[in-house]
């Protein structure tokens, strides 16, 4: 096993109250876009998720605990629900400790592994609604539960909870007490620690609640404090949940006073509606980690892909046509985007919405069906044929494989295959270098793409290629063009206009093909890399405005 040592001087732990994994038939698991929101962090909690555990989120990279609430006996449906991922390189790291119910969660992060001078405690919670039949039906209040678990671990650390607490605690009203360093001037409370004069907390949602009257106090009792609207990030406390019956403030990081100084920021992120009807909250914290990496963790299977035969250019048309994907296409089309990857994300996500309407797995198996079926037939009729498709069948499926060489020995050769040793350059070639650059030399790549340049690139695309991590195939731009012209056309544009480029096209997975020689030498293989269709069809439209003639 070969291991490689990285620092991490910050760790990122978010929270989101998603509302159901699934909205009206719409899997939000299968939105990229939902997907990307939650896999920039190290540890992240989705709560009310609404799901089996066979229906829970798999994360690439990181480790999961899922907390599935039993389905209504009512309604036979599932509410709450809480999933947790903690980063697969930090989990050695992370204790999860018992608790009392399905509602909320604690996780200890080691000190020694994180660098820090105390055990942080973290709690993930959903509080429902006091007025809700759950909660009624509760043997005990879930604040109570978790104030007897921050007695308890305040005596080995330091406290951080997270989560919908369904508790409205106002604006400028104290989790503190004010001035009572006073105290330690009277006989008797010489040992008295006193709370730090912090900032008032400032709040868009000024509405006090008696659950906010009570989070309010236990702040007071037991040392934390609310970080919404307080620290670096949002100091006007700004609003976590949209219904239609209003806005508020329900989603908190609350912290050991004595913890803060560690937080870097707290931030809401921004408010998607048809992801969830609550923002998703995150905090930075300072911490002064050594992470062994596996470089097996690194390594990645390639995706899944679509099985494309005779009938599924029209199968992918047809579904193209459906009101509900002309519906999304249009939407797509006249949303502004700040965010390249989003932009990318959002029309990989009608594609392959498209693609869907005939899953992979139903492909594949008619696929398999169907060479099973040639087989029959040949085997009976042809038995020449019959042969030679089972040894071109033991070619494709061999042309690729090397059972000899474990997988960090393939990233290692890789990684060093282009490493050779550079001259750096002198100082007059890299100052002429730099002029030349700020000179306008050519201006082919000034003006816009326009629908020409892009139907004739698409004309060149061949058949039958592999597809990258997005799994588009060029067979479904193809097919696509005159549906998603003006998409593709406003994606290139973008990305020709601000000079960002999409992080999913940068990628790409290698394909260790066999030469000759020894199998268990990597040098005896090719290495190709797959990357995404999309992306070649925007470099090759580039190429051709660079190319002479």
């Amino acid at each position: 096993m070969c291991l490689g040592i990285t620092k991490k001087s910050q760790l990122h732990i978010g929270c989101w109250n998603i509302n159901g994994h699934k909205n009206k038939g719409f899997d939000k698991y299968s939105d990229p876009r939902f997907i990307n929101e939650i896999c920039n962090k190290d540890i992240v909690c989705l709560i009310e998720t609404h799901c089996s555990l066979e229906e829970s989120l798999s994360l690439d990279g990181f480790k999961p605990v899922h907390l599935i609430r039993p389905k209504s006996k009512g309604t036979y449906k599932r509410s709450g629900g809480i999933s947790v991922f903690v980063k697969s390189e930090l989990r050695p790291g992370v204790k999860f400790l018992e608790h009392e119910n399905n509602d909320y969660i604690w996780l200890q992060l080691c000190r020694d592994f994180f660098g820090m001078k105390d055990d942080i405690y973290l709690c993930y919670v959903y509080n429902p609604p006091d007025n809700s039949s759950y909660t009624k039906s509760l043997d005990e209040d879930i604040f109570e539960l978790i104030e007897k678990d921050i007695s308890k671990f305040s005596d080995s650390g330091k406290i951080l909870i997270a989560g919908d607490l369904n508790a409205r605690t106002g604006s400028q009203v104290l989790d503190f007490i004010n001035d009572d360093q006073l105290l330690d001037k009277i006989p008797g409370f010489e040992n008295f620690s006193p709370d730090q004069n912090l900032l008032v907390r400032y709040s868009m949602d000024e509405v006090l609640t008696t659950r906010g009257k009570n989070l309010n106090e236990i702040c007071i009792q037991s040392g934390l404090r609310i970080l919404n609207g307080r620290v670096q990030g949002d100091f006007i406390g700004q609003l976590t949940c949209f219904t239609p019956n209003g806005s508020s403030v329900v989603d908190y990081f609350i912290s050991s006073e004595s913890l803060m100084e560690n937080i870097s920021f707290f931030k809401v992120h921004k408010f998607f509606g048809e992801l969830s009807d609550h923002c998703q909250i995150s905090v930075m914290l300072k911490i002064d980690c050594r992470i062994n990496n596996n470089i097996n963790d690194k390594l990645q299977f390639a995706p899944s892909t679509y099985i494309w035969n005779e009938t599924s250019s029209q199968e992918f048309i047809t579904a193209l046509s459906s009101d509900n994907i002309q519906s999304k296409i249009n939407d797509f089309n006249n949303k502004t985007y700040d965010n390249v990857d989003i932009l990318v994300a959002d029309l990989n996500s009608i594609i392959t919405e498209v693609a869907d309407k005939k899953s992979r797995k139903h492909k594949l198996k008619e696929f398999r069906q169907s060479v099973m079926n040639e087989l029959d037939n040949l085997h009976d009729n042809n038995p020449n044929k019959y042969w030679d498709l089972l040894k071109e069948l033991s070619k494709d499926n061999n042309k690729s494989s090397s059972p000899d060489i474990p997988s960090n020995t393939w990233f290692e050769y890789f990684k060093d295959l282009n490493k050779s040793k550079v001259n750096t350059p002198n100082d007059n070639f890299v100052n002429n270098f730099k002029q030349m650059e700020k000179e306008k030399i050519f201006s082919e790549l000034d003006f816009q793409i326009n629908d020409q340049e892009i139907i004739t690139a698409i004309c060149t695309l061949k058949n039958k290629k592999s597809s990258g991590f997005d799994m588009i195939l060029n067979e479904m731009l193809k097919c696509s063009q005159s549906f998603l012209l003006n998409s593709f056309k406003k994606v290139f544009n973008h990305i020709l206009v601000t000079g960002s480029f999409p992080n999913l096209w940068a990628k790409g997975f290698i394909v260790p093909i066999f030469k000759s020689g020894p199998t268990h030498d990597p040098s005896n293989y090719r290495g190709i890399t797959i990357g995404s269709s999309l992306g070649k069809l925007f470099a090759k439209i580039l190429n051709t405005r660079c190319s002479p003639g």
